[in-house]
């Protein structure tokens, strides 16, 4: 169950339907090529192909049910620790996933101020808090939050390291830059998300929890089980 935003948040987030595609059909959020492809994502085809395969989406609205902007969770798979596989007890995982979200221009970098008071950051704090709430009512979920930005988005990209996120991996062509939070599920049973100092901290300094450790070891050894059994058999 959605536990939404904290008491001081100024806005709601409100589950997007196909009904609503009329609501967003002049959604603008700038003029580059990242800044388009996230306006058009909630317009039609990718948005719809998203509720469908389980992502849910939010519409975020102020007090005057104005739209300033949306955010999307779901879940993928991408190998983990290593994003390439290479390194021991790295293996295929399900983890949460951002597929999208965006902010309309004229809310971008508003309310005028520090960077924790913007309407991108509250939205994205929300986004964090459901996928801790997710990854506690599904246990096969390893607790990370992944997204895909685009490589020359610089502000975007300082947005997310700013909230905990590190580059994951290189530059995949198709899709973007991988990015990877570590989510503190300790703070997950509050009533409200906790500080961006808070949670920032707390991926950066928490020790691994005993469930943590145990899903790497289990990791560790079915990499050795599969190195063992690609091991040359010799003929006697």
């Amino acid at each position: 169950m959605r536990q939404g935003l904290s008491m001081s948040a100024r806005l709601t987030p409100i589950p997007f339907t196909r009904d609503d595609l009329d609501a967003v059909a002049d959604f603008e959020c700038g003029a580059t090529e990242w800044a388009r492809y996230v306006a058009d994502w909630i317009k039609d085809g990718p948005v719809i192909e998203a509720l469908n395969n389980g992502t849910q989406v939010w519409l975020y609205i102020d007090d005057d049910n104005r739209i300033v902007g949306y955010g999307s969770l779901g879940t993928t798979e991408w190998l983990y620790p290593d994003p390439y596989g290479q390194q021991p007890g790295s293996e295929r995982v399900q983890l949460c996933v951002i597929p999208a979200y965006a902010v309309q221009t004229e809310y971008q970098r508003k309310p005028e101020g520090d960077w924790r008071e913007h309407y991108s950051s509250e939205i994205l704090s929300d986004l964090m808090n459901e996928a801790v709430l997710m990854c506690r009512q599904n246990p096969s979920l390893e607790h990370l939050l992944g997204l895909f930005v685009h490589p020359l988005n610089t502000r975007a990209i300082q947005h997310y390291e700013n909230h905990g996120f590190i580059k994951y991996g290189k530059v995949i062509k198709t899709r973007g830059q991988r990015m990877l939070l570590n989510l503190p599920m300790e703070e997950a049973g509050q009533s409200q998300p906790p500080s961006f100092e808070e949670a920032v901290s707390s991926v950066l300094n928490a020790p691994p929890t005993p469930e943590q450790q145990a899903k790497k070891a289990a990791r560790k050894a079915r990499a050795e089980e599969r190195k063992k059994l690609k091991q040359p058999k010799h003929r006697h």
